[in-house]
């Protein structure tokens, strides 16, 4: 856990930051003055969720998708009831992962892949994070060719619930519960 202050960025509003500017008049230079006091400073904590021991082992089982939520605006919200889909996980202790759809009433098995939990570097705070990174199946472009697609989501969560991430701008958050 760290604390950042945001008088840290005080400099910015010092004089000597506009070193062209002319301040001809008492009053401009008073209204920069009460612009740079009443600017607080908030001091905000930065935690780390990301589970302390993540491993193929303690992500195995079967997990239930509760909802998608994100997006450019981050209003976009997915659960199953709204898109007509429940999906589950499988995640096995010899890193296999299989993802069964089910759709009015009736589940397919729609991908069998592999799995891994490494680590990447988080583009929201920074730092080394756990990552689940599935070797998606896609269309090679032929009806007969497949080619993997590995897609790394951010673990922020691993319990009752698994909550994972896309390590990108705009991306979505999603949520999985264990069965």
């Amino acid at each position: 856990m760290a604390s950042t202050c945001c008088c840290s960025n005080f400099s910015l509003l010092s004089f000597s930051y506009f070193p062209a500017m002319k301040f001809n008049s008492l009053p401009a230079l008073a209204s920069l003055s009460l612009l740079a006091m009443s600017t607080s400073c908030e001091k905000s904590t930065i935690t780390d969720p990301t589970p302390a021991a993540v491993s193929e082992n303690s992500i195995s089982g079967e997990w239930e998708w509760v909802k998608t939520v994100g997006g450019l605006t981050g209003n976009q919200n997915y659960t199953p009831s709204s898109t007509g889909v429940a999906t589950i996980w499988v995640f096995k202790p010899d890193s296999t992962f299989q993802q069964y759809d089910t759709r009015q009433g009736v589940t397919q098995l729609t991908e069998s892949t592999t799995f891994s939990v490494r680590s990447a570097r988080s583009i929201y705070n920074g730092q080394i994070t756990q990552t689940l990174r599935i070797n998606h199946h896609v269309s090679g472009g032929s009806p007969s060719t497949s080619v993997i697609q590995p897609i790394t989501y951010l673990i922020e969560e691993l319990g009752a619930e698994l909550k994972i991430a896309d390590n990108y701008a705009d991306g979505f958050s999603q949520t999985y519960r264990r069965k």
